[in-house]
């Protein structure tokens, strides 16, 4: 930068044009000053560019998008508006902007965000440059006017630093809601002229990819939690959606998404900045990962930029306050050599109390790493009210100016009784009601199944009562297969009563009803085996023999075990496909027309009131029920008395599960008809539909980071599959990459109708194998398993393929090899089945005794204490671990699979025309 001045010896005054100069280095202004003999070209050989008016700044930042939008933008617009005049947007202005800073040993290259880009040309449509830049290379601009220095008045967050609170004050309000109308002639979005109220709620939750740090790592749970407040109910059509901010968004559709948003929730970062695209009565929340005090997490930033551009909008801050729940990115740590340098003392240290070692740079540990190498597992406790609070203000309509205000921190029906019977006696009453006479209207016909018993009912000659009896339709001699039809059973109280003349001499045989051991209630035989109580007519419980007045009569039922009553996999991939394998190979129903009538009910006992049936398989048993079924030890099942004519009682010799486990020898496979009776039964069809090719879709099934598992950074990596992934321009076929979310509340239609779309499924180990059966033919499945070296969690998809008859199922793997990517969790809990339940790691009494050693070589080198190894891999790694994809190693396992099934779907078609 050079000075023309006929006196050489002129001197400039010492102008400052940046004010963080410890980040930044030269905060000066400087200029060589020479006269036209010291100019080192020839004016008659140069090109020469004339600038009417320009502005000198330097760029002080140059990839943060909240100190280039919030602090330098607004202050280089207050420079030129003052001391140019030039205040308003203008399409044609002649107004030129440079950096002119000079570049000093160890600072970024010179970096424009897109974004950014957007903002200035609102200042001036010609683009921003750094003198350096290319474009300006060899030639000579002459600025016939400039305006150079950062006045007495910056727009910044003046806390942040003593000399910033000293040296310069804020613009006025007025100055910088003219910069905002700037702003909005330039978007096209009249921010002043939009109140949240005037339209329906939108709950916008902005999170940030786990790479960047500070991602709220449960944000899915807290989103579907804020669903279910009355208070979000309360609006109608209100919307939430959560987002990640990418930086190839433009400015102007970041805006337009907060410009239509209601509530904003986010985690301390550069989102602040978008407030000042809200509209009025928004409100807005912030949430600050860690727990540690510091100027870093100090309200005062975001009701810094309120106050300074008079925003309406109403502002909150809550804190995580429990240090478990925030997570360091160990993966993003093991990158420093300063960490990989501390002792496994040190390292436990920081990683489970955020405590800084001692030698470690001043900024890197306390900032660096407890800043932006942390995510969040935030609690709903302290969220929730805050949320209610914000929604309870927008209901009311709430728009008010904003005045300076101190840093604050908020804390934070009965079943009805059975009718009864004119008759008397319970014998007599039961008659009436299989005859169709009395109160009981006209009754079910009783089902004939003529290979499995007589149809007439045997009774007691003295009192009446129906007389029950079995019959095993299918018995190899093990307990574990017997199958069993019985009739005349009758319930009560949660009792089977099995009616015997004669219950001394009466022995039943040993029937299994369930074959996960670990799952079941210790010492229980009821739990394991079908164990009916065996009474005389006369000896039934004056209670049951009181509900008898009334009974229901069901002609035909399974009596069957949940097993694992909470776990999607194991109930709709093998209870439920075990429960039909052997109704279908046994007996012969193996359609829906042929189970008209049937109901299902499950007879395990349950004395901690454990049974918890997750609303997406109920779909599965009611296919296999006739539309519905029961649980008999609950209410009001429990509380009526049922005769069950026809009950099927026992495993079976089929069995659809993991031939791996112990439980499966001496079971035979299933017979095909499962997945054709769940399609034809919820209306799906999925069973017969190709998979999609225009586009082939790639769907990406994550699961809930306090579940484990979680894919971390999948946000992004979907984003590099969309944008660099080069081998998805060479398929010949469109592809679309879509990440899905389905839980236990969804309807079974629903999660089917989502992997229908699916070409290619990816997923990490667990439930949502259960979902392969679903997707179409010709499709493919890519599972991740996140442990290294570690491949049998395979088998069990293929166990589903194989026993299913998936025979256009293409099935591929990937196994992390990379420990680095594998991130434990500090702070999840919850329950493994129902019988064993998860603590919070930095809770768990056995982690917390370990040696430091024991505890790094874990985490590091996914080495196993050699005292709990068993225990170890299932307890921790299994269920509180976590994964962060490896872009090459997933691009290379999903190549494949998505040409065979554009090779698959082609042949298909091909086929089909022939």
């Amino acid at each position: 930068m050079a000075g023309f001045a006929a006196d050489p010896q002129v001197e400039l005054p010492p102008i400052q044009y940046a004010w963080l100069k410890k980040f930044e280095g030269d905060d000066m202004f400087k200029a060589t000053i020479v006269n036209q003999s010291g100019l080192p070209f020839a004016w008659d050989k140069v090109e020469v560019e004339r600038v009417a008016t320009a502005g000198l700044f330097h760029q002080q930042h140059y990839s943060n998008f909240y100190h280039m939008f919030s602090e330098v933008a607004p202050t280089m617009h207050h420079v030129v508006c003052k001391w140019l005049g030039d205040c308003t947007y203008d399409a044609h202005s002649s107004l030129r902007l440079f950096f002119v800073q000079e570049k000093q040993a160890g600072q970024p290259a010179y970096i424009m965000l897109d974004s950014l880009a957007d903002v200035f040309k609102c200042l001036s449509p010609a683009p921003v440059l750094h003198k350096d830049d290319a474009p300006l290379s060899g030639r000579v601009v002459i600025l016939e006017k400039a305006v150079v220095g950062v006045s007495p008045e910056v727009r910044v967050f003046h806390n942040w630093e003593k000399d910033l609170k000293e040296n310069w004050k804020e613009p006025p309000r007025a100055a910088m809601q003219v910069y905002r109308q700037r702003i909005a002639d330039c978007f096209g979005f009249p921010f002043d002229q939009r109140s949240a109220a005037d339209r329906p709620l939108h709950v916008l939750f902005i999170n940030r990819h786990y790479e960047e740090g500070r991602t709220v790592l449960n944000a899915a749970k807290l989103a579907h939690q804020i669903r279910s407040m009355s208070e979000f109910r309360a609006f109608p059509g209100a919307r939430l959606d959560i987002a990640y901010l990418e930086s190839e968004q433009s400015i102007r559709e970041q805006a337009a998404l907060f410009w239509n948003a209601s509530l904003l929730i986010w985690p301390h970062g550069a989102t602040m900045s978008h407030t000042f695209f809200l509209p009025q009565g928004a409100q807005a929340i912030e949430v600050v990962p860690w727990v540690q005090q510091d100027k870093a997490n100090l309200p005062e930033w975001v009701q810094a930029i309120r106050d300074a551009f008079g925003l309406r909008i109403k502002l909150y801050d809550i804190q995580n306050r429990e240090r478990p729940r925030s997570m360091f990115n160990q993966d993003k740590l093991l990158e420093y050599e300063e960490y990989r340098r501390l002792t496994s003392d040190q390292k436990i240290a920081l990683l489970e109390r955020g405590e800084c070692p001692a030698g470690v740079d001043a900024f890197l540990c306390p900032f660096w790493w407890n800043h932006w190498k942390v995510s969040v597992n935030f609690d709903w406790a302290a969220l929730e009210p805050v949320v209610r609070q914000a929604l309870q203000r927008l209901k009311a309509g709430w728009n008010e100016e904003p005045a300076p205000s101190k840093p604050k921190t908020l804390r934070r029906r009965a079943a009805p009784p059975p009718s009864r019977s004119p008759s008397t006696h319970p014998a007599r009453a039961l008659a009436q009601v299989e005859s169709g006479a009395g109160a009981g209207g006209t009754a079910p016909a009783v089902y004939d199944w003529t290979t499995h018993g007589p149809a007439a009912t045997a009774r007691d000659e003295a009192t009446g009562v129906p007389l029950s009896s079995f019959t095993c339709v299918y018995d190899d001699g093990a307990a574990a297969r017997r199958y069993c039809v019985f009739r005349n059973l009758v319930t009560h109280g949660g009792v089977i009563y099995y009616i015997s003349q004669n219950p001394a001499s009466t022995t039943l045989p040993d029937i299994q009803i369930a074959w996960e051991e670990w799952n079941l209630e210790a010492g229980l035989r009821e739990d394991k085996f079908f164990v009916p109580a065996v009474v005389a007519p006369a000896q039934l419980p004056k209670e049951a023999a009181e509900a008898l007045r009334s009974p229901e009569v069901v002609p035909r039922a399974v009596l069957a075990h949940a097993v694992d009553s909470g776990n999607f996999y194991h109930l709709l991939t093998e209870v439920a496909a075990t429960n039909f394998a052997n109704q279908c190979g046994v007996l012969g129903l193996c359609d829906a027309a042929s189970r008209a009538g049937l109901q299902l009910l499950f007879i395990q006992p349950d004395p901690r009131r454990r049974f918890a049936m997750p609303h997406a398989p109920r779909g599965g048993f009611e296919c296999l029920g006739g539309g519905s079924f029961r649980y008999m030890r609950f209410p009001p099942v429990s509380s009526q008395a049922l005769v069950i004519k026809h009950g099927v009682v026992g495993i079976g010799p089929y069995m659809r599960a993991y031939e791996r486990q112990e439980y499966f020898a001496g079971f035979k496979d299933p017979p095909p008809g499962w997945s054709k009776l769940l399609g034809e039964c919820t209306g799906t069809g999925f069973h017969t539909t190709p998979a999609p090719l225009a586009p082939l879709r790639v769907v990406f099934v994550n699961r809930p980071w306090s579940q484990g598992r979680s894919l971390l950074n999948l946000p992004e990596t979907l984003d590099w599959l969309r944008g660099e992934w080069a081998p998805s321009r060479s398929f010949g076929a469109p592809l679309a990459f879509e990440a899905v979310s389905v839980s236990a509340a969804t309807e079974l239609r629903d999660q089917i109708a989502v992997f229908q779309r699916a070409s290619v499924l990816v997923y990490p180990h667990g439930a949502t194998m259960a979902h392969a059966q679903f997707l179409p033919r010709n499709a493919a499945v890519l599972e991740v398993i996140p442990w290294k070296n570690v491949t049998e969690p395979h088998g069990w998809l293929l166990s589903i393929k194989r026993q299913m008859q998936l025979d256009t199922l293409e099935v591929g793997l990937m196994v992390n090899d990379d420990r680095a990517n594998l991130v434990l969790n500090w702070h999840v809990s919850g329950r493994v089945s129902v019988a064993r339940a998860v603590v919070a790691l930095s809770k768990d009494p056995v982690w917390r005794a370990l040696p430091a050693e024991q505890k790094v070589d874990l985490q590091e080198n996914g080495e196993c204490p050699p005292d709990h190894k068993p225990e170890c891999f299932f307890d921790w790694l299994h269920w509180r671990s976590n994964l962060v994809l490896d872009r090459d190693r997933l691009a290379s396992s999903l190549e494949p699979l998505i040409r065979g099934v554009l090779a698959r779907g082609k042949a298909t078609q091909a086929a089909a025309t022939r």
